[in-house]
């Protein structure tokens, strides 16, 4: 499953580069193409090895680059902007996808949809995530999650959070490294079931770089990283 979805990355940014047809395109494109080709001649062994994602590689990429990995479903993919719009009460509204429409939606780095995934988050209410995230946040906030079950089918499931920030940490992605915030958010229902969201927030600009979120039970958590900034 890793290597069907790793291909991703190759194909999604092999459309990215060849889509403005200039020679430098044409040739950041080929580098790619030839990363699919690796892919897919290993796809049927065992254990694929797959291709290290290397900062050079992120370099010549001309787009923005998200990962995202589900523990739970041992899956991996390299996703890039699909739509950016701002909203000055909210902040910055980020929807990221595959080359085959799987898509992740970021709300100032908070998850608040996906699709494609199945049982996917569907809309949510993470205004006091946001706010402890970009540090303007209360002492407790609900968080609301609706998670589609069926074709018509949507459970919501109802938090209680509160944050804890656990001090300023180095975090390293793909040979870069960034001064953050690591920051907790932790959250019960009136079950007891206990959830704890995880940002690492970058203390020079606010870029929540780094996050492990709870998706609803089928899903569980997704860790996102950005790999290549806007």
């Amino acid at each position: 499953m890793k290597a069907r979805l790793t291909a991703t990355l190759a194909l999604t940014a092999l459309l990215a580069a060849c889509s403005g047809g200039s020679d430098e395109l044409r040739t950041q494109g080929g580098r790619y193409l030839t990363v699919v080709e690796t892919l897919q001649n290993g796809l049927f062994q065992p254990e694929p090895e797959l291709p290290n994602v290397t900062r050079a590689l992120l370099d010549g990429l001309t787009v923005p680059s998200l990962e995202v990995t589900v523990p739970e479903r041992d899956g991996l993919a390299y996703l890039v902007p699909l739509i950016s719009r701002t909203d000055a009460r909210l902040g910055p509204l980020d929807t990221w996808t595959t080359v085959d429409g799987t898509q992740l939606t970021l709300r100032s780095g908070i998850l608040v949809a996906t699709r494609g995934l199945g049982d996917d988050v569907t809309s949510t209410d993470r205004r006091g995530s946001i706010a402890f995230v970009t540090g303007d946040g209360d002492a407790n906030w609900p968080l609301r999650l609706d998670i589609q079950t069926s074709a018509d089918g949507v459970e919501r499931q109802d938090f209680n959070c509160t944050g804890q920030r656990n001090g300023r940490v180095t975090l390293e992605i793909v040979e870069l490294t960034y001064p953050v915030e690591s920051l907790s958010e932790i959250c019960t229902d009136s079950n007891g079931t206990r959830i704890e969201n995880q940002y690492f927030v970058d203390t020079r600009d606010g870029t929540v770089w780094q996050t492990r979120q709870w998706a609803g039970e089928k899903i569980g958590y997704m860790n996102t990283r950005i790999l290549k900034k806007k």
